[in-house]
């Protein structure tokens, strides 16, 4: 086929045209899929310190002890007695779970209460 300087001009710009639509959908598509796996929008109630302390939960079951010893409360020797528990007795269900832990009562279980989540 022989195409004329003209035709191959008018080509190449729907050419680019085209591309460029398909790219342009490809971009819109992806954000509107990334905006409905973001997380919705922490509660009004919530005040700063428990939605920072919520994004830093740790794992009461896969937690180091020099994970544990950054909590507010615990030191080497309760993090020691956390994971030798866990360990002994299996894992922990509930973050209430940690009162059979001997120096852990309700007053230092609720301190720590946000910090903490428990995934098996």
């Amino acid at each position: 086929m022989d195409w004329t300087r003209q035709e191959r001009v008018a080509l190449g710009i729907l050419g680019f045209f085209l591309l460029a639509g398909c790219t342009l959908l490809f971009f819109q598509r992806r954000t509107q899929a990334l905006e409905i796996v973001q997380a919705p929008p922490a509660s009004v109630g919530q005040s700063w310190d428990e939605r920072l302390s919520a994004s830093r939960q740790i794992n009461l079951n896969a937690a180091s002890a020099a994970e544990l010893e950054r909590l507010p409360g615990l030191g080497p020797r309760l993090a020691a007695r956390i994971i030798a528990e866990r360990d002994v007795h299996g894992p922990f269900y509930r973050v209430e779970d940690l009162l059979r832990v001997s120096g852990i009562g309700p007053k230092l279980l609720e301190r720590l209460r946000p910090y903490l989540r428990v995934y098996k």
